[in-house]
């Protein structure tokens, strides 16, 4: 073989070689930035996860476990005054009857709302050691003992929930007061057997429902990040 062929066939060699070892080159560098790629779509979909997590947070927070709080706190005030500082014997017969209404019936309302609006699942997911807490101390259940039914309790949960369109949302209290006091009003009528059941709570009864009611607050309080305003107190 000549050097002209032999040249030839160098150069062909090369030629294919170089070919060839370009061709996994490029491989490579595309497999990189394929890579590459995914890793920031990957991250840019976790971000928009996470993000969507956080919203979905805020919503309970603002839509049900805030108002929760605030419900049960003021409720936990309105049965500390009345089984420990003598509240009843300086409150008119109607002030006690409806703003005592009013402070349980919100309380019952919220959680009616969880369930309305299926928001429980939702909580489950976000916050599950809320969700479970929650459910093992249902504040509804625990007026089971005191005379006070279960469809009672459920009307006076629904006596302090306003229907809005789509939505529900939980009364004012001068919303509340207004069909309450209206004449003729059928709510009066309905929540007869709410305001008997109120009216025969003792103090053991009140201070059961004190310790339940603050550990519902504290463990809620933990996720709204909104600090509670009951003092530490054992109840006795």
């Amino acid at each position: 073989m000549d050097k002209a062929t032999i040249g030839f066939v160098g150069v062909v060699v090369g030629a294919l070689l170089t070919g060839v070892l370009n061709y996994f080159l490029q491989r490579a560098a595309d497999k990189r930035r394929w890579e590459h790629e995914q890793s920031v779509q990957q991250q840019r979909w976790d971000r928009e996860d996470e993000i969507r997590e956080q919203q979905e947070q805020s919503t309970l927070v603002q839509q049900y476990l805030f108002q929760f709080q605030d419900a049960v706190e003021a409720l936990w005030y309105r049965l500390r005054n009345l089984a420990f500082q003598g509240g009843r014997y300086v409150m008119v017969d109607d002030y006690f009857e409806i703003t005592t209404m009013y402070a349980l019936g919100r309380v019952l309302a919220i959680e009616r709302m969880l369930v309305l609006q299926g928001a429980f699942p939702q909580i489950y997911e976000a916050y599950p050691e809320v969700g479970v807490f929650l459910r093992e101390r249902h504040i509804d259940r625990g007026l089971e003992g005191v005379g006070f039914y279960q469809y009672d309790r459920i009307s006076l949960a629904e006596a302090v929930i306003v229907a809005e369109d789509e939505n529900v949302r939980v009364s004012s209290y001068l919303e509340f007061r207004r069909r309450y006091e209206a004449e003729g009003s059928l709510e009066r009528e309905w929540l007869k057997p709410a305001k008997d059941a109120i009216e025969r709570l003792d103090r053991m009864q009140m201070a059961a429902l004190l310790a339940s009611l603050h550990k519902v607050a504290l463990i809620l309080a933990g996720k709204t990040n909104v600090s509670s305003t009951l003092p530490e107190q054992k109840y006795s």
